[in-house]
C-alpha cells in the first residue's frame, strides 16, 4: 500500500509501494519505507531477495513498474542525472568499471557531479575533496597505484572513496564490507557514522548490521519482513522468516550490543 508523502515530511528518501518485474519474476513487491535525513539503514535478506534492485530503483538506475521513489520532495525518475549525482552516491558492485586507471582517478570521477560544465576542469576544491576521501579509506599511499594492482578489499574501499567525493547527502552502498579486513570493517563503519548523512546499505554480516545501523530493513522474496530498530527487527522469528536457520539473539552484558548466533534449523535437509 502506497504511504502518503505528508506522512513523513522529514524522509530523506521516501519509497512508496515500490513494484519492479523482471521477465516474468517480481523482483520487488509492495515496498515501502522512509528514511529520515541522517539515519543508517541496513538492508538485510537472503541472496536474489531484491536488495540491490531497491538501491537501483532509489537511485534511479532502475524504473519501477509501479510505485515511486521520493528524494527531498522530488520523484527520483523526474530528476536529471546531473541532479540526482549531486544529492545521492552509489557505491555498487562494479570493481571491473574502475581497471585501466590509478586509485587517484578513479576517486576523482566522483567530482565529475560538481563540475560546472562537462569541459570545466579539476579545480583546488576537487583536488581538496578527493585527498579527502583518499585519507578516509586509507588509500593515501596507494593514490598513484593501477586499480588493477589492488587486493579485492582495496579495491572496494576505492569504490567507496569515489563515492564520498561526490559529496552527497545520501550515500547507497551495495555491500560495502565485501573484502574488507576486519580492521577496516570497523573504520569504515566508524566513518559512515561521522559522516552526518543518510546512509542505505547492503550487509551480508547480520551481527555487523544490528550493531552499527540505526534501522534494519528485513527483506524476503521482494517484499518487506520487518522495518524496525535492530532489537526488533533481528529477532529469532524475524531471522527463521529471512534465512530459514536457528537464531538466538542477545545483548553484550557490558557493551549492550546486540549479539547473533546463527544454527542451521533443526529438522531441515542440509547440502
Amino acid at each position: 500500500m502506497a504511504v502518503p508523502a505528508d506522512t513523513y515530511p522529514a524522509a530523506a528518501v521516501l519509497v512508496e509501494d515500490l513494484w519492479y518485474r523482471r521477465g516474468s519474476r517480481d523482483i520487488l513487491r509492495e515496498v515501502s519505507l522512509s528514511v529520515a535525513a541522517n539515519t543508517i539503514l541496513g538492508i538485510l535478506g537472503p541472496n536474489g531477495c531484491g536488495k540491490s534492485t531497491l538501491l537501483r530503483c532509489i537511485a534511479g538506475l532502475d524504473r519501477p513498474d509501479r510505485g515511486r521513489v521520493v528524494l527531498a520532495g522530488s520523484d527520483v525518475q523526474t530528476l536529471s542525472p546531473a541532479t540526482r549525482a549531486r544529492h545521492l552516491a552509489l557505491q555498487a558492485q562494479d570493481a571491473d568499471a574502475a581497471l585501466g586507471f590509478c586509485v587517484r582517478d578513479v576517486v576523482g570521477l566522483g567530482r565529475l557531479a560538481r563540475r560546472r560544465g562537462l569541459w570545466h576542469g579539476e579545480d583546488e576544491r576537487d583536488r581538496a575533496v578527493v585527498a579527502r576521501a583518499l585519507a578516509r579509506l586509507d588509500l593515501t599511499d596507494l593514490a598513484d597505484r593501477a586499480v588493477e594492482s589492488l587486493s579485492g578489499g582495496e579495491r572496494q574501499r576505492v569504490l567507496i572513496a569515489r563515492a564520498l567525493a561526490q559529496e552527497p547527502d545520501i550515500l547507497l552502498l551495495d555491500e560495502p564490507m565485501n573484502h574488507l579486513d576486519i580492521q577496516h570493517r570497523f573504520a569504515v563503519l566508524a566513518l559512515l557514522r561521522s559522516l552526518g548523512i543518510t546512509v542505505l546499505a547492503v550487509f551480508h554480516d547480520i551481527e555487523l548490521a544490528g550493531r552499527s545501523c540505526d534501522r534494519i530493513l528485513l527483506m524476503k522474496g521482494g517484499r518487506v519482513l520487518a522495518d524496525a530498530a535492530p532489537a526488533a527487527a533481528l529477532t529469532s522469528e524475524h531471522l527463521m522468516a529471512a534465512f530459514a536457520v536457528d537464531a538466538s539473539v542477545d545483548t553484550h552484558p557490558a557493551t549492550r550490543q546486540i549479539r547473533v548466533d546463527l544454527r542451521p534449523a533443526q529438522g531441515r535437509h542440509q547440502p
